[in-house]
């Protein structure tokens, strides 16, 4: 058994793999945008790789994309969406969000503010971007990983 151990805060341990099964990874540069994007605390990413391993669009009910064994795989949102037009949160929210794959890959994530709620303006229209942290549980067959992650929602 392989144990791949990330550095987090607030209790979140290690991550346990065995050789078979697959990791987080980046995600390619091609999968960032407009949206929230994600990177697990004290990760680095290497090569031609955006700096994050999450990332949904900027809509309610956006599919998430998770980099897993160094592939782009998308979960869909559990979310019942009335309009899927609009994007409900912003800086200082805190929400949930669950998705899910074929496979039996589920992954939970529980946004909540970052150190700067609107770190750059767009003038009158207000924040262009937010900062999050959030806690992320990725569910593969059967098995639990948790992860303590930061990034931005947002343009």
């Amino acid at each position: 058994m392989i144990i791949v151990a990330f550095m987090v805060l607030s209790g979140i341990g290690y991550a346990y793999a065995d050789s078979n099964a697959d990791r987080i990874s980046c995600l390619p540069l091609d999968r960032q945008g407009c949206g929230c994007s994600l990177a697990i605390k004290n990760s680095e990413c290497v090569g031609d790789k955006s700096q994050y391993q999450f990332f949904s669009e900027l809509f309610d009910g956006a599919p998430l994309w998770v980099g897993i064994d160094n592939r782009a795989i998308e979960l869909k949102s559990t979310r019942i969406v009335t309009d899927s037009s609009g994007f409900s949160f912003s800086g200082g929210d805190s929400w949930s969000e669950s998705y899910t794959a074929n496979g039996g890959v589920s992954v939970n994530i529980d946004y909540r503010p970052g150190i700067k709620s609107c770190p750059k303006s767009k003038g009158i229209d207000g924040c262009e971007y937010f900062d999050v942290e959030a806690t992320v549980r990725v569910e593969r067959v059967g098995n639990e990983e948790r992860y303590a992650a930061k990034g931005v929602c947002g343009c």
